[in-house]
């Protein structure tokens, strides 16, 4: 098994009254970005709010807020319409226990991409989820960019549910990473041949730690977390497989310039 294994960050002590500071400057930082978007004359619409089974399908960068306790965002292709390449806007919340549900379908025919402008889901402690799923029939890759800030309390689960061809859930986060709950890759179920690849380009921090799960045998699925980032970059957190049953692979492929960390051992 390849997977580098880092002991846990220390324990942070929560400000809560500066916590709730930052998070209104960078959810204000983030509204502001979208209508300066909207300004220049890209297709993107008001921001919408998120009640409960809300669906985006479409290749419009709509912005959302979860102002609503237990709401739940679905961002998938629309096979009807053969809408594979869907855009969403800036995410934030504004209540508690807001979930973000990307998804394929079985007849999906050809690879779903995806793209989120930034995540901001730090309301409170009653959480929500963020999964990432590949249906089991789905046709082509999942592919998921998420281009700006990720700061979530939620937990984060990408699964690979294909059992029929060797595709490959593509996910990557471009800006600074924040996952205070869990963050689980998992390629690891019954006859998958799909696998998770998440690609980490700037700082990340793994507070609930990040568990790498694929296959044992040959032509299983796999879970591979990069690290390719091209300036400085802190990877702070517990990185391990997900048991001792499943394997996980961690490759940095780093080629910056300046410096690459593990926290907090090495740091």
């Amino acid at each position: 098994m390849k997977t580098k294994r880092i002991n846990k960050a220390k324990a942070k002590v929560k400000d809560t009254k500066f916590d709730s500071e930052i998070s209104k400057f960078k959810k204000a930082v983030y509204a502001t970005s979208a209508l300066a978007v909207a300004a220049t004359g890209y297709s993107t619409s008001a921001q919408a709010t998120v009640g409960n089974a809300l669906t985006d399908d479409d290749n419009i960068n709509t912005a959302y807020n979860f102002n609503i306790h237990n709401a739940s965002l679905s961002l998938l292709a629309n096979v009807g319409s053969e809408v594979y390449t869907i855009q969403t806007g800036a995410i934030i919340d504004g209540a508690t226990k807001g979930n973000i549900l990307v998804i394929t379908h079985d007849d999906d025919t050809l690879a779903t991409n995806l793209t989120i402008a930034s995540i901001i889901m730090d309301q409170g402690d009653i959480t929500g989820v963020f999964t990432i799923t590949d249906a089991t029939g789905a046709t082509g890759d999942l592919n998921v960019t998420v281009t700006g800030i990720t700061d979530t309390n939620q937990l984060t689960t990408i699964t690979a549910l294909e059992n029929t061809n060797a595709e490959t859930v593509n996910v990557t986060f471009t800006g600074a990473t924040t996952f205070d709950k869990g963050f689980v890759m998992a390629a690891s179920g019954s006859g998958v041949k799909g696998s998770v690849v998440v690609n980490v380009v700037a700082a990340a921090t793994f507070t609930g730690g990040a568990t790498i799960g694929g296959g044992t045998d040959s032509g299983d699925g796999s879970a591979t977390m990069k690290i390719t980032g091209a300036g400085a970059q802190i990877i702070t957190g517990a990185i391990g497989s997900q048991s001792n049953d499943f394997t996980g692979d961690l490759a940095v492929t780093y080629s910056g310039t300046s410096y690459f960390c593990f926290c907090d051992r090495w740091c």
